[in-house]
């Protein structure tokens, strides 16, 4: 696959070619993890009320998301420099990452059959149980750390001190996501990882470093779904008797809910979207020169070894 872009204000063309290394010890390699992070906090005050039934929901809640996406960075430079030209290797892979949400507040209820009460959301202890290897692929699976949140009213009936609701999802965002970037006037992509971008690049004698810019770096989102493959939930009791729980793991692996799921996809994909500023970013590489190149070595050790096969031969005669 070869691309070609010229650009009308420029002498230059550049040209990219996909390819594949087959020994790295002929390449210079500077690797290097960019961390795309944000953690974010939202505070979330509104209401819904509805007259006709003398409902109302007033909420008071924090939303918080962590936001860790690294790729790794991978520049190549071919040792083997002919003429002051070398060829350039461009990587963008993925990195160990991890999303994480959660939830945490109150929620004023009032009915008109009931008293107002509340609802207390406890977050539950922030603990990374959902990583992933790659942040782009094709009809990959991203694992999405739900912090458990836990829902209690107080004093609910008679004789009942709290009535808690310990929910812990289990929950994947399924979906192609690729990576793109302008790289000397040109956009390459990235779909899998593995794909390494290659063109040649002048490499003067006074040159000891090279230097590429990665710029406009863009995430690229198609057919994401947000997906609960299961809930593990808990109900807790508090009596004067003391406190009983009872554990449920409801599965919904088949379970389809195609609408809920896209709108929930696209919900995180603006998330994603809006919490992650990814700048522009450079590749450093130090240019490999040998002080003999392999064919004058070669070369010396030919003419040496005529020389000693001369001297022993007249030596014998």
């Amino acid at each position: 696959m070869l691309f070609i872009v010229g650009n009308a204000n420029q002498n230059s063309v550049s040209a990219f070619e996909i390819g594949t290394i087959e020994d790295k010890n002929d390449w210079v390699i500077s690797s290097a993890i960019t961390n795309f992070s944000n953690d974010f906090h939202a505070k979330m005050v509104f209401a819904f009320e509805n007259e006709t039934l003398g409902i109302g929901l007033y909420p008071f809640l924090t939303f918080n998301t962590d936001l860790n996406i690294p790729f790794n960075l991978t520049g190549y430079l071919n040792k083997d420099i002919k003429k002051e030209v070398s060829t350039y290797g461009i990587q963008v892979s993925g990195y160990l990452g991890n999303i994480t949400i959660g939830l945490n507040g109150t929620v004023i209820v009032k009915t008109p059959i009931t008293d107002v009460f509340f609802i207390e959301i406890e977050e539950g202890t922030s603990e990374i149980k959902a990583n992933f290897n790659s942040f782009i692929g094709e009809n990959i699976s991203l694992p999405i750390n739900f912090n458990s949140m836990k829902f209690t009213v107080n004093n609910p009936i008679a004789n009942i001190s709290y009535v808690s609701l310990k929910i812990d999802p289990d929950v994947y965002l399924e979906g192609t996501i690729s990576l793109s970037a302008v790289v000397d006037d040109q956009e390459l992509e990235w779909k899998t990882g593995d794909e390494i971008y290659f063109y040649s690049v002048d490499v003067n004698k006074d040159m000891s470093d090279f230097a590429l810019p990665l710029q406009n770096i863009t995430l690229n989102f198609q057919d994401l779904s947000l997906r609960i493959k299961a809930i593990n939930t808990s109900i807790i009791l508090g009596t004067g008797l003391g406190s009983f729980k009872f554990d449920y793991d409801i599965d919904l692996q088949n379970v389809e809910w195609i609408e809920g799921q896209q709108v929930a996809g696209e919900f995180l994909v603006l998330l994603i979207d809006t919490l992650v500023n990814m700048d522009d970013q450079v590749i450093f590489m130090t240019v490999f020169r040998a002080s003999i190149s392999l064919n004058s070595t070669l070369i010396a050790i030919v003419v040496f070894s005529s020389i000693v096969f001369v001297k022993r031969k007249k030596i014998r005669s």
